[in-house]
């Protein structure tokens, strides 16, 4: 059994899943621990595997008491191989592999060099520079899983009841103006603006994003008072985003979770960049799909930056540009 451990975003996660799809493997296969929102996507796909979430163990994060529990989860199981896919959370990380190493047979690193303090069996990890994030975990499975001939992940699931009876019209464009850092968040005005063009152009707005992402709601509604548009911004589940997705014309997003849904679920994505590079994170399919501020452009290409680097570089990227790119990306699935 394999162990998969992943303290990451919704939308590294997502990155890891695709990956994971090019190679052999059975559900039972894996036990994951997770955090608590990528569950339910993980039970949809994975059926058959066991997974946990951190957000299952009802202690204080930094509580010592917390690591124990998750300890005694794991120590019921012997693992053959353990992936870890989160080098941030190092004392976690750390204490765990204390605590089960002597029921792992392998331990498989996200490729980072900061992994290097953990992983003293292979010291020199080679830098990706803009190596794709899909393509960096493809490189950790290999070792561990053959190659399949078809996807082993049908990442489409039927439709159901989801509270979308209300979406008539089939010309909809899904904007979703979240994101993790202000950094790599376009204005709200600005997807407000583009809004107002994809309306005049015949076309359905509805605004998705977690619940991070709600202190925008009211911004949005008091642009668009009539209810000319929908605003689903954390009431989705993930699943019911899915279902939306596939349901939409196109989706245009900043670098974010719902970017690396609406790649996966084979949906045009126009991706708005400002301080991370397209290259290593963009949609892995729609990478010429990418928006980005070329006068910066890749300055942070590692993906680590600043807390408090300001948003002026994605909002040099103007309507214009944005709009410009639907236009292209809309021609070129006419043909």
């Amino acid at each position: 059994m394999t162990l998969i451990i992943s303290y990451m975003g919704i939308g590294d996660n997502l990155m890891f899943l695709r990956a994971l799809s090019y190679f052999e493997f059975k559900d039972k296969d894996f036990y994951w621990l997770v955090k608590p929102e990528i569950k339910e996507l993980l039970n949809f796909y994975f059926p058959e595997s066991k997974i946990i979430t951190f957000g299952d163990i009802k202690i204080s994060f930094s509580s010592i008491g917390y690591f124990v529990k998750i300890v005694k989860k794991l120590r019921k199981e012997i693992f053959k191989d353990v992936i870890i896919l989160d080098y941030k959370s190092k004392p976690l990380l750390a204490f765990l592999f204390l605590l089960i190493s002597s029921r792992i047979s392998n331990i498989k690193f996200t490729p980072s060099e900061e992994l290097s303090l953990f992983y003293k069996k292979n010291p020199t990890i080679k830098k990706y520079k803009t190596k794709h994030e899909v393509e960096r975990y493809k490189d950790l499975l290999k070792p561990l899983y053959k190659y399949s001939s078809h996807n082993k992940i049908n990442f489409f699931f039927d439709k159901h009841k989801s509270g979308l009876s209300e979406i008539t019209n089939r010309r909809i464009i899904l904007i979703a103006p979240g994101s993790y850092r202000k950094a790599k968040r376009w204005s709200v005005d600005n997807f407000i603006e583009l809004s107002r063009r994809f309306l005049k152009s015949g076309y359905e707005i509805i605004f998705v994003g977690g619940k991070t992402d709600c202190f925008l709601i009211p911004i949005i509604e008091n642009y668009f008072p009539n209810n000319n548009i929908k605003n689903f911004i954390g009431k989705l589940s993930l699943k019911e985003t899915g279902d939306l997705i596939k349901e939409s014309t196109l989706v245009v997003s900043n670098d974010s979770a719902l970017m690396h849904y609406a790649d996966l679920l084979m949906k045009p994505v126009i991706s708005i960049f400002g301080i991370t590079d397209p290259r290593r994170c963009g949609p892995f399919t729609q990478i010429e799909n990418c928006i980005v501020n070329n006068s910066y452009y890749p300055k942070y290409s590692y993906g680590s930056f600043p807390d408090n680097i300001s948003d002026k570089y994605i909002n040099e990227i103007t309507v214009d540009e944005v709009f410009e790119k639907f236009l292209e990306v809309l021609s070129y699935e006419k043909n």
